[in-house]
């Protein structure tokens, strides 16, 4: 397998990591940078999704899906049942107080979701993948485990989180 991590390595937020079997491609977050981002690396959702199979949301926070509209029509994203919930009744929201952009495009675009489930692992093509419910701020949040191809990865949602921690006063 082969990993990618298009954004999200230097700063916080903005996650975007492809992860690449044999026979499968698919994208772990796609999450829009964070306000006053230092960095702000530009990553093309619509092209890089276009040779994926899949997306994969850990969670709702907009660090992590919010370049969904961006994803390629044909290119199912998956997320944990909940927070579909959640981010379905956040959109609805936004889009009645008229705050953002929101329109029903988006709203409909969300119906599509497909579920996954705490713990029951699932296909996209050669891969298994096992959602693992996480604690987070964000309810119904997960890391994957993946495998594929005698190869097992854990994607554990943030990869700056060894450095962040460091900084951390206890």
């Amino acid at each position: 397998m082969q990993v990618k991590i298009h954004r999200g390595v230097n700063q916080i937020g903005g996650c975007v990591t492809e992860i690449r079997s044999q026979k499968a491609r698919v994208l772990v977050d796609v999450g829009s940078n964070l306000p006053n981002c230092e960095n702000e690396i530009e990553v093309n959702i619509a092209n890089i999704s276009k040779k994926c199979d899949a997306v994969l949301i850990t969670h709702y926070h907009g660090d992590h899906i919010g370049e969904y509209m961006q994803v390629s029509k044909n290119v199912p994203i998956y997320i944990g049942k909940q927070a579909k919930e959640i981010f379905t009744i956040f959109q609805n929201k936004m889009k009645d107080t008229g705050v953002t952009e929101i329109t029903q495009e988006h709203i409909d675009k969300i119906d599509t979701f497909k579920i996954f489930k705490q713990g029951v692992p699932f296909k996209i093509g050669d891969m298994k993948i096992t959602p693992i419910r996480t604690d987070h701020s964000a309810f119904d949040s997960y890391m994957f485990l993946i495998e594929a191809n005698g190869k097992r990865i854990l994607h554990t949602r943030r990869f700056p989180f060894a450095w962040s921690y460091g900084k951390r006063n206890t």
